[in-house]
């Protein structure tokens, strides 16, 4: 039994600008290239839509995460069961939003794109996932589902909007950047690994809590979801931090 240490990112955007334009006019929804069409969460809520819109989010989330880095630094995302938990308990949470969660549908009429959105203590906005399939990568999607979420936030109040990303997801970063995050927190996610893996720096010293289930199903913030860090986490207060070998892989997201 081994553990890898992952090193991720939390960054935050200043909504203020955003909000105020949404209060004065608000903006159209982001242009999607032709054939691409947005799918809002049903409203009024109803049990049946929720259950319908729950295993839709999951079957795009399984397509999306499969095989990808982050599958294998939360486990719910390597199967199409662990998402659909995932997602139930996002929509569970007292702040779920639908105005921040969107799938974007392809011109065959599948399911390609997906992220979900929880307003937390009234003013912040959390980003959930962000995921597209691969075979729709590279058009635009994955930055017409942030800044869709960013809107909905902002019409709901929240003055800043937070995510979390792995380090190694380079492209994901740069699009945040460009969207106007910035980094405000680092953090390394523990994972034990039964079979042999490259040897991971550990981080500088730290109490971390025992590593729990990859994915609850009652309880708290799931800890798949990518924004919000919890057991199995070794904060490190400073910079600089010690590099983690270099990976290729990203995760399932691309701009």
């Amino acid at each position: 039994m081994t553990t890898a240490y992952y090193k991720r990112y939390r960054m935050m955007v200043d909504l203020s600008p955003r909000r105020s334009h949404e209060l004065s006019n608000p903006p159209p929804e982001p242009v999607l290239p032709p054939g691409y069409a947005w799918a809002a969460w049903p409203r009024p809520f109803n049990p049946v839509d929720d259950e319908a819109f729950i295993e839709r989010h999951a079957q795009t989330k399984a397509r999306c995460f499969a095989n990808e880095l982050d599958a294998g630094v939360f486990a719910c995302l390597s199967h199409l069961d662990g998402c659909r938990r995932l997602v139930r308990e996002i929509r569970r949470k007292r702040g779920f939003l639908a105005d921040a969660t969107w799938l974007i549908v392809a011109p065959d009429g599948e399911d390609c794109a997906t992220i979900q959105g929880v307003l937390e203590s009234g003013w912040l906005g959390s980003i959930q996932n962000v995921g597209v399939a691969p075979a729709h990568r590279g058009r635009g999607l994955g930055k017409a589902l942030v800044i869709r979420a960013l809107d909905g936030f902002a019409r709901n109040g929240a003055t800043k909007a937070t995510l979390e990303v792995t380090a190694a997801n380079l492209p994901a970063i740069a699009l945040y950047h460009r969207l106007g995050f910035r980094r405000t927190r680092t953090s390394y996610k523990a994972v034990e690994r039964v079979s042999p893996s490259p040897t991971f720096p550990q981080p500088p010293a730290a109490t971390s809590a025992t590593l729990p289930p990859s994915c609850p199903t009652s309880g708290g913030t799931a800890s798949c979801v990518t924004s919000a860090p919890r057991h199995g986490v070794i904060v490190v207060p400073t910079t600089p931090i010690r590099p983690l070998p270099p990976s290729s892989t990203t995760q399932g997201f691309g701009p």
